[in-house]
């Protein structure tokens, strides 16, 4: 898995980070039930910075990101936006599920 590289320093000695780990799925297409994508994954905050990674086979991802919201999306398949909260030393799953056509 990929992860983001954050830099500064908190009190504690380490950079302030959380986990974002989820699951790229696809729905629709010549299959009727959820399967797993790989594909891009966009996390994007509200001053614009962008975090991407790749899912792999079985539609999973990861990285470690500053605290804050995000959207997470990916712009692979038809897929709607995810609504994400980051905090530090917090591991956070996320569902995207794509419409594919």
């Amino acid at each position: 898995m990929c992860a983001g590289v954050v830099s500064g320093l908190n009190g504690a000695g380490h950079a302030p980070v959380g986990t974002v780990s989820g699951k790229l799925l696809g729905e629709g297409g010549l299959s009727a039930g959820p399967y797993p994508l790989s594909g891009r994954v966009t996390l994007k905050d509200v001053r614009g910075a962008t975090f991407t990674t790749a899912s792999n086979s079985k539609g999973l991802w990861e990285l470690e990101l500053p605290p804050g919201n995000y959207v997470a999306t990916s712009s692979d398949q038809l897929c709607g936006p995810v609504q994400v909260s980051v905090r530090d030393g917090v591991t956070v799953r996320v569902l995207i599920v794509c419409v594919v056509l």
